[in-house]
C-alpha cells in the first residue's frame, strides 16, 4: 500500500480558512497527531481566550465587590464605585497587555509548549496581582478627581443657570430690546439731542 493510501486513512487537518493560524502552520493538510497543531490550537489561541475570558469575569466580580461594598458602606459615593471599578479593570488590563506582550515576545521560543502561554497568563496574572494588592490609594485619588469634577460641574450649572435667569429678565423687561441684543440689530436713539 502506498503512503498517500495510508494517509489518506488517517485523520487530518485541512487549513483553508483562518489566516491567524497561517503564520504558524505553512501547510494546508495535517495529521490531527501533529504537535504543531495541538501547540498552536490549546497554546496561543487558548491563551487569547483566557485573556478575554478573564477580563469579562474581573469586570462583573468588580462590579458585583464595588456595588456590595457601596450599599453597605454609607460613607461610599458613586464617586468610590466608579473609581474602585476603572482601577481594577486597569490593573486586569495591565496583566493582559503584559501577558501578551511576553507572549508575542516569546513566540519563538515557547513555539513547542503548548501549556507555556497559560503559564505565563497566570504568573503574569500572579505578580501583578502582588504587586498591586493594595489599590486603596489609587482608588482614593480617582475619587477624589471625580468629586472634583462633579463639583466644577455643579458650579457651571450654577453659572449657567444664572446666565439664563439673567436673559429671562431682560426678556421680560424689554423684548424688542433682547431680539435686537441678541441678533445684534444696531439701534438708532432719536431721543437724545446733539449739540
Amino acid at each position: 500500500m502506498s503512503t498517500a493510501k495510508i494517509l489518506q486513512w488517517l485523520p487530518t487537518v485541512i487549513i483553508d480558512s483562518y489566516p491567524g493560524i497561517r503564520a504558524h502552520l505553512t501547510g494546508t493538510r495535517y495529521l490531527a497527531s501533529n504537535p504543531k497543531l495541538f501547540t498552536i490550537g490549546v497554546g496561543k489561541l487558548e491563551a487569547a481566550k483566557a485573556m478575554k475570558t478573564g477580563f469579562v469575569i474581573s469586570l462583573i466580580i468588580s462590579v458585583t465587590f464595588h456595588a456590595i461594598d457601596q450599599v453597605l458602606n454609607d460613607q461610599k459615593t458613586w464617586h468610590d464605585l466608579v473609581a474602585g471599578i476603572a482601577v481594577d479593570m486597569a490593573v486586569v488590563g495591565a496583566a493582559i497587555g503584559i501577558s501578551s506582550g511576553v507572549i508575542a515576545l516569546g513566540g519563538s521560543l515557547i513555539a513547542g509548549s503548548a501549556i507555556a502561554p497559560l503559564v505565563i497568563i497566570v504568573a503574569v496574572g500572579f505578580l501583578v496581582a502582588w504587586i498591586f494588592r493594595d489599590t486603596t490609594v489609587y482608588v482614593d485619588y480617582l475619587a477624589q478627581h471625580l468629586h472634583i469634577c462633579e463639583e466644577n460641574i455643579q458650579a457651571g450649572k450654577v453659572r449657567i443657570r444664572n446666565q439664563i435667569q439673567k436673559l429671562e429678565k431682560d426678556y421680560k423687561d424689554s423684548p424688542v430690546d433682547f431680539i435686537k441684543g441678541l441678533f445684534g440689530v444696531p439701534t438708532l436713539n432719536f431721543n437724545k439731542t446733539y449739540n
